[in-house]
């Protein structure tokens, strides 16, 4: 099996024409602070932030994807804002119900960890409908390809995890506030 998949990338790294556009790289690019369920629960983690604009789904937008390794260098719990118009202002985070969701224009996030030795996803959590879950771009300098901002979001488990949690003591609920992030180098 192992050999059927690297042989289905290759060939699809084959396949590239010259005109065809390249996937943006993800750089760690940015800085992050935020407390989760009120307590500086991130300060025990590495963590790798990536912006990026250019996604095939995205591509005049921004999104951000942020990931908290232990000492280990292990993924453990990362969280994304992605399709961020860049225009300073408030933006609703949501949800976005269909399984396809390049067909949205709706600033979406998600919260997700994983266990093992990281490559096993856990739990999935999305934004809780009944709460303001906002991002807020307060600065934007495209010459400098730079982007500041603020967030609050609080995310619930999935329906579909919550009665199988892969960790069977973590929260249902996940309140991200005082969020603060700059960006750099935004492609």
């Amino acid at each position: 099996m192992k050999w059927i998949v690297i042989a289905l990338l290759l060939a699809g790294l084959i396949s590239c024409g010259d005109d065809e556009p390249i996937a943006p790289t993800y750089i760690d690019n940015g800085e992050v602070s935020v407390t989760l369920n009120g307590e500086d629960f991130f300060s025990q983690y590495q963590v790798g932030v990536r912006a990026l604009s250019g996604s095939p789904c995205y591509p005049d937008r921004l999104s951000l994807n942020v990931t908290y390794y232990n000492q280990a260098d292990v993924e453990r719990v990362g969280f994304d804002i992605q399709n961020i118009p860049f225009k300073l202002g408030t933006y609703e985070i949501k949800e976005i119900k269909s399984n396809n969701s390049c067909l949205s224009d709706t600033v979406n996030g998600s919260f997700g960890t994983s266990v093992a030795d990281g490559d096993v996803n856990g739990d999935m959590y999305y934004p809780l409908e009944s709460e303001d879950n906002t991002v807020t771009l307060t600065s934007y300098d495209p010459s400098a390809r730079e982007v500041e901002g603020t967030f609050e979001i609080t995310f619930v488990i999935s329906e579909k995890h919550r009665a199988n949690k892969t960790v069977i003591d973590a929260p249902d609920t996940i309140r991200l506030t005082n969020g603060k992030f700059k960006a750099y180098d935004i492609r």
